[in-house]
């Protein structure tokens, strides 16, 4: 068969295997760069003006961009012109010839005398006698390398129609899920812009499970889902690393986190010795300071494990669960934002946040759900900038508070009042908040993929894996003999024809 001048030069090797290296090279850089995030988090990481070359050249959607359609199309076009002229070349060659071929034919063969025993010998080698009549012999060996081009080349056709498939009708999504809730709809970012996609079935979640690592890191995090599709539920457990499939769709655990817990707090304003009634808030809310400036309750853990030394002795930090914790921003006027952290089981502890969002746990001395000693550090807390110690502060004013008490527990209060001014002094802690309860509530973030290319995409890898194997353990050998001579074809070339010459001897 011919092909038209216009495809003859993409029906070679060289130019397939050109636009495979393209291919993969392109592949490479979508595995390492993740696809299909907003702009905002490229800019993080990449800064703006790599992220406008990168988003020019479309690497954070390599799969969809129009020059990596185009090399698909191409290889599709080079290969499919490659299997249209060889292919029925390949086909006659694992079928029995009609005739023996003439001198002329055999001219580029390699040749040699047959040795007397060259049936035992050949059939030794694995070759099988095809024809025996007088005017020749054909034996052949390795047939299933003829095969294994037409499944290696059938592979790669189907894998360029899979990808193509997948760039043009192809999608991924988020949903995002709180317990208890359902959706039957995906959002789709393309190009900065959010579109909601339909989905032929309904999520329903059941709820959530993580695991954490001793230093408190998840180690594992899972949704229970229930799906409705076509009046039939089904339930599914989705894990990191653990996708489900439901219809035509693939569903991923990307992330989790805080969906607006229930939080009840106190505001303290150690300096004034105030306190705010009783307030009720959820994560993400902004709650109006009672004495001036706004708290953003920006996230909740229903497991708080920390970093700290149980005692002055202890050379190395253990890690401690402390139970439930509320993050917040305190903004005061004339003050700079501080990031901190209160322990809703631990209440003598706040955690101040650094530079990097690093927490830092503080034993305050004094509980903030008692009220003794807390008079005494705001006064002496007022006095410190006229010059006085801490100490010397303590004695004019404790008696005032403390004389009631104990000789024991009235110094152990004492102590903890100084430690709990040392604490505040150095880190300029004003307001802190006092959680009393709380209701966690979690949402799954779940990336939603629909692939119709998918299941073309694994038969062709395995099409294209058994065919390699194939053409790389099988070597077809053609062998005529007529007239005693032998003529000897191998898809190795001459030198594997030599080869076998001298295996003939």
């Amino acid at each position: 068969m011919k092909l038209p001048k216009q495809l003859r030069p993409l029906a070679t090797m060289r130019a397939a295997l050109l636009i495979l290296a393209a291919l993969a090279i392109a592949s490479v850089a979508g595995t390492f760069v993740t696809q299909q995030l907003p702009t905002e988090e490229y800019i993080t990481v990449y800064g703006p003006f790599w992220t406008e070359v990168f988003g020019l050249i479309g690497l954070f959607d390599v799969y969809r961009a129009p020059w990596f359609v185009a090399l698909l199309a191409i290889l599709l076009t080079s290969v499919t012109s490659c299997l249209f002229t060889n292919g029925p070349g390949m086909w006659r060659q694992l079928q029995k010839p009609k005739r023996v071929p003439g001198a002329k034919a055999l001219s580029s063969w390699e040749q040699t005398l047959a040795p007397k025993n060259y049936a035992e010998q050949l059939a030794q080698l694995g070759f099988r006698k095809i024809i025996d009549n007088e005017a020749g012999e054909l034996w052949r060996q390795g047939a299933p390398n003829r095969i294994g081009y037409y499944f290696t080349h059938i592979g790669i056709v189907l894998l360029c129609i899979a990808g193509l498939l997948t760039a043009g009708i192809g999608w991924q999504g988020m949903v995002i899920l709180r317990e208890g809730e359902s959706t039957n709809t995906a959002h789709v970012i393309r190009k900065d812009a959010m579109r909601e996609k339909e989905l032929p079935f309904t999520l329903h979640s059941e709820g959530f499970s993580t695991r954490h690592f001793p230093s408190g890191m998840p180690s594992q995090h899972q949704t229970e889902l229930r799906a409705t599709i076509g009046g039939q539920q089904t339930t599914h457990t989705v894990a990191v690393n653990h996708p489900i499939r439901i219809a035509d769709y693939r569903i991923y655990q990307t992330s989790f986190g805080d969906g607006a817990s229930a939080v009840t707090v106190t505001v303290q304003d150690l300096f004034a010795g105030e306190h705010s009634p009783q307030l009720q808030g959820n994560v993400y809310q902004t709650l109006s300071h009672p004495f001036g400036g706004t708290i953003e309750l920006t996230d909740y853990r229903l497991t708080t494990v920390e970093s700290v030394f149980a005692d002055a002795a202890q050379k190395a930090p253990e890690f401690r669960d402390f139970g439930p914790s509320l993050d917040y921003t305190v903004t005061v006027p004339d003050r700079a934002p501080r990031l901190l952290r209160s322990y809703q089981n631990v209440p003598n502890l706040v955690a101040v946040a650094d530079d990097t969002g690093n927490f830092a746990p503080l034993y305050l001395g004094l509980r903030l759900d008692e009220p003794l000693g807390w008079a005494t550090v705001s006064t002496i807390l007022q006095n410190l900038p006229n010059g006085s110690s801490p100490t010397e502060l303590l004695q004019q004013h404790a008696h005032l508070e403390l004389s009631q008490l104990p000789e024991l527990e009235r110094l152990d209060t004492a102590f903890k009042i100084l430690q709990a001014v040392q604490v505040l002094s150095t880190h300029d802690l004003r307001t802190v908040l006092q959680l009393h309860s709380s209701e966690q509530r979690q949402y799954s973030a779940l990336m939603v993929r629909y692939d119709p290319g998918a299941t073309l995409f694994w038969v062709a890898s395995v099409l294209l894996s058994l065919g390699v194997l194939l053409m790389v353990y099988f070597h077809y050998r053609r062998i005529w003999v007529i007239s005693n001579t032998l003529y000897l074809r191998s898809n190795r070339g001459k030198s594997d024809c030599t080869k076998l010459i001298n295996q003939l001897g």
